[in-house]
């Protein structure tokens, strides 16, 4: 089967086929090995770029000691719980133990998500962007329980 910018000739000359035939198929394997040693023929500059981290060719620094990114407290339940006021004591509890990380980071957050795994293993998530940054934990449990909320409508919904 031949692919899209991929040739393949076999002819036979006066002399022997054999020979020509095998010249020309070397050639092509010659050409193919020259094609992945440059990425730059055949490749977007995406490509390319997913091309050297492949082989582990990457000339960005390495920043062990940088910040944190985010700030999460998570928790898993040895049952599903279903009941909101429960889950709102969870979530209020959760929203404590990420606003005193950020305090004791002297951090706030502007994005605020809420991850649920369901009962049947699927991830789902509700990210919310505000206003003005905050390490309130009264804020991060309004915003969350409005995710909460948004989330639990679509999920009875579908």
């Amino acid at each position: 089967m031949l692919r899209k910018n991929r040739s393949a000739s076999f002819s036979a000359s006066a002399g022997n086929p054999g020979e020509t035939v095998a010249a020309r198929f070397s050639h092509h394997r010659r050409s193919a090995a020259r094609r992945r040693d440059r990425p730059d023929e055949q490749f977007s500059t995406e490509g390319r770029r997913l091309w050297r981290l492949a082989r582990g060719i990457d000339d960005r620094l390495v920043v062990p000691d940088r910040g944190a990114k985010t700030i999460s407290s998570e928790t898993t339940f040895e049952t599903d719980i279903r009941d909101f006021a429960t889950l709102e004591k969870l979530l209020w509890r959760l929203s404590e133990k990420v606003s005193a990380r950020l305090k004791n980071g002297d951090l706030s957050g502007l994005t605020i998500t809420l991850k649920l795994k369901t009962a049947d293993f699927r991830q789902r998530t509700r990210s919310q962007s505000i206003h003005a940054p905050t390490q309130l934990a009264a804020k991060i449990f309004a915003v969350t329980r409005k995710c909460w909320r948004r989330k639990s409508t679509a999920l009875h919904s579908a």
